[in-house]
């Protein structure tokens, strides 16, 4: 598993230590974790190298639900938009933890060859309840709050955080 952001180090190493806790079943997967720390980054590859469609980099950047991840099944990248997580720090590392396990579920999901006749969404701003709803939605949400749960010290830990309730924003 690679993590492809570097400054600071502190949300690399998290990240690394947070795909441990998912184990050898994820990280065998053979994904790429990129961060993007700012819009500037997202908006320059828009222009410079799209790899997403035009309405997702506008539901990203624009949308009234902007998402804080995306996981691209050809490409194997996982794309955590820092800048649309909790502005809040401690909700913020718990944004991080629960967005990268979700995606990661996705991409397992993806390889066991689950839920692959359902149909993305692509405006989340019209059709929220139909994205809340789908079977791998629900099944990434549970997967990332029951992870977390059952590994709240190490998340504790790796974050350096006081005990906490997970509330999920979506």
């Amino acid at each position: 598993m690679i993590v492809r952001y570097t400054n600071p180090s502190r949300i690399r190493d998290q990240l690394l230590h947070c795909l441990d806790v998912l184990g050898e079943e994820y990280n065998e997967l053979d994904y790429v974790v990129d961060v993007y720390k700012n819009e500037d980054r997202l908006r320059k590859e828009m222009v410079e190298c799209p790899d997403m469609s035009p309405e997702e980099y506008q539901q990203i950047l624009h949308g009234a639900t902007r998402p804080p991840a995306i996981a691209m099944m050809e490409s194997r990248t996982i794309k955590i938009f820092y800048f649309n997580l909790s502005k809040e720090k401690h909700k913020q590392d718990l944004d991080l933890a629960f967005f990268l396990f979700h995606e990661m579920r996705h991409a397992w999901q993806n390889h066991h060859g689950l839920y692959l006749d359902e149909e993305g969404v692509a405006n989340l701003d019209e059709n929220m309840e139909e994205y809340k709803n789908s079977a791998a939605e629900k099944d990434a949400n549970e997967f990332a709050m029951v992870t977390i749960m059952e590994n709240k010290d190490k998340i504790r830990k790796i974050f350096k955080m006081p005990d906490f309730e997970l509330n999920l924003k979506w």
